[in-house]
């Protein structure tokens, strides 16, 4: 009876040990998978960044997407003043120019292959004005009139732009670092529409309060809003 048995038993050791020997060599050669490039985490690929350019200083909120996509929440600001004098006619005009200057915005950044290249499409919110004052800064004689820059009035413009604004652009860098910090550059443009002009003036032109409508017909063509910007980033987690 034992002699039937124990090559049974025998046969039974050599496949278990033959076995075992299998699954250790796949465990010691088998390679570790390969995480999805296109996996999303909310809790990762988030940075900061502060930049400047034509449209102003401002900063933006970054996150990525995936391997090709970023998003960007930002704000640009640009707030000047500046006081210039015109000859007209030969006589002087002194003119006061403000400009204020708003767009949040939401971009969504498109690197082709990954690349550092990138395409950016997105829209703002510009809230831009720009206000424009402007009077004599001494009196004439029409006829035998002798008539004084107050008198005469004060010539008040503004013109602003206040809607949804497509924006379409290219780009070079990474918003969200591959590392710590990065550099990164914008250039493009929003389409911000027709511009709405009122007129205030005063004391003798007053009656020229009705031309806004000539004045909106002139800049119709000024649709676009040209931006460069340069921009430093830190990632934060």
């Amino acid at each position: 009876m034992m002699k039937k048995i124990l090559p049974v038993f025998l046969l039974i050791a050599c496949f278990s040990l033959t076995s075992f020997g299998q699954e250790k060599a796949a465990a010691t050669t088998a390679k570790p998978e390969k995480s999805n490039p296109y996996s999303f985490s909310f809790a990762t690929g988030w940075a900061l960044g502060v930049k400047a350019g034509t449209a102003g200083y401002g900063a933006e909120l970054s996150k990525k997407l995936s391997r090709s996509f970023d998003l960007r929440l930002g704000y640009s600001m640009l707030n000047t003043a500046q006081a210039v004098e015109l000859d007209v006619d030969k006589r002087t005009l002194t003119v006061d120019a403000d400009l204020a200057l708003g767009i949040p915005s939401a971009k969504l950044d498109w690197h082709p292959g990954a690349a550092s290249f990138r395409f950016t499409f997105g829209a703002g919110m510009p809230n831009n004005t720009i206000g424009l004052k402007g009077k004599l800064k001494e009196s004439f004689t029409y006829g035998e009139i002798q008539v004084t820059p107050d008198e005469l009035g004060v010539f008040a413009m503004d013109i602003k732009w206040n809607s949804i604004a497509p924006y379409v652009g290219i780009g070079f860098g990474r918003n969200v670092p591959k590392k710590r910090v990065s550099f990164t550059v914008d250039m493009g443009a929003y389409h911000i529409g027709s511009p709405k002009v009122s007129l205030n003036p005063t004391g003798m032109i007053s009656p020229t309060s009705d031309q806004a409508s000539v004045f909106e017909g002139n800049l119709a063509d000024y649709k676009w809003l040209p931006v460069l910007n340069f921009q430093f980033n830190v990632r934060i987690n």
